[in-house]
Order: C-alpha cells, then sequence, then structure tokens
C-alpha cells in the first residue's frame, strides 16, 4: 500500500479513457491535430458507459482534443466537471514528433530499436524520457487518489499514455505497451482496502 493512502471506503475506482488510437503510422505525440480532423474515437465518448456510474469529475489532458473528448464524455454521462492536468499530456518525442517508424529507424537505428524493446530507459532526442512520463503519470494518480477516496474518477488521455498509466500500475513490463490486446480500450482500476488495483477492460465496439 503506498504510505499514507488509506482508502476510506471499500474501493476507489479510476475509469482511463484513450481519446484516440496513436497514430501506426508516425510518432505524433504531443503534435495537435486540427479539431476538424476526422479521430478514432474509442468507446466512452458519445455513449454512456456503467463504470461511470457516480463519477463526478474527469480529468483530461491539457490539450485541445482530449479536453473536447472529455467534455463530450462528461455531457454523456452527467459528469460535473473537466479538469485539465498538463501531467497527463501526450509523450514529447522531440526530434521523433511528426517521423514514420521507419524514418525513425533509418535515423536512430540503436534507439528505435531500444523503444521496441526496453522503452523505460529510452529519452527521444530533444524530448523527455519515459521515465520521466512515468513519474508524472504516478504523481498524477497519487494524487486523484487522495483527492478521490471511495470515489469514480475518469482519466482521459493519449493512447500510449494511457498504456503506460495502465501498465504500470498493473506492474507489467513496459515492452507490453507495443501490444495490440487493448488497443484505444477503456480501462479501469479498482483500488481496495488491500492497496492492489483489480484491472478490467471494456471490450471496443466492434469486439
Amino acid at each position: 500500500m503506498t504510505p499514507g493512502f488509506r482508502p476510506a471506503k471499500p474501493f476507489t475506482r479510476l475509469v482511463i479513457v484513450p481519446y484516440e488510437e496513436e497514430s501506426r503510422e508516425s510518432f505524433r505525440g504531443r503534435e495537435d491535430l486540427a479539431r476538424t480532423q476526422a479521430t478514432a474515437m474509442p468507446p466512452g465518448v458519445g455513449m454512456r458507459l456503467p463504470e461511470l456510474a457516480g463519477a463526478t469529475l474527469i480529468y483530461a489532458s491539457a490539450r485541445s482534443r482530449p479536453l473536447d473528448a472529455a467534455m463530450v464524455i462528461a455531457k454523456e454521462n452527467g459528469i460535473d466537471m473537466v479538469v485539465s492536468d498538463p501531467r497527463l499530456d501526450d509523450i514529447d518525442f522531440g526530434a521523433w514528433t511528426g517521423l514514420t517508424s521507419d524514418e525513425v529507424a533509418e535515423r536512430w537505428p540503436a534507439l528505435y530499436c531500444e523503444w521496441l524493446t526496453t522503452p523505460e530507459t529510452v529519452r527521444f532526442p530533444d524530448g523527455e524520457s519515459i521515465s520521466g512520463v512515468i513519474s508524472r503519470l504516478r504523481e498524477a494518480v497519487l494524487a486523484y487518489r487522495r483527492r478521490n477516496e471511495g470515489s469514480t474518477t475518469v482519466v482521459v488521455a493519449g493512447e500510449m499514455v494511457t498504456r503506460l498509466l495502465v501498465g504500470d500500475a498493473r506492474q507489467k513490463p513496459l515492452a507490453s505497451i507495443h501490444c495490440d490486446d487493448h488497443r484505444a480500450a477503456v480501462s479501469v482500476l479498482d483500488w481496495s482496502e488491500s492497496g492492489s488495483p483489480i484491472f478490467t477492460t471494456v471490450p471496443k465496439q466492434n469486439e
């Protein structure tokens, strides 16, 4: 159990919604696409989810598209408040931003291999490190749990960030973020008095 954290009720729920699928073609990261551009929204946007029952607060990345998605989720599920949090922002890929995987592999072959096999050791050229991303996500989740003990809170962020968040909470090897098992799925983490999260996934609509 995290020192200083004492659940006030049987569980604290965190519902994690990726606002869109990470591009397979390029490292988009913090590159904000035009709001008019079509986005592959996951389940939870434009529909009601029973997992959000009782939620009164959504935390979203401070960028325009996740905030837009969070507002839609809030409206459809009767959630009162949306709060932006830069700790949920997409990864800063630095010099990789906008490049395709092939372009990155050609220019940084060793680092690209490291990204695929041991992402926890990667620092992107002119960008941030994955360890730094994990640190800010852990800080955010701990703050949400302490502030919202015994209640349901929603997080809306980019898909790669949500994969890191879920993988870290489940203590999974970070290389698993490259797997497609739960691509753009909604994830639910329930913390009970034991302090260990129970993980479930809401299947995509086409599953």
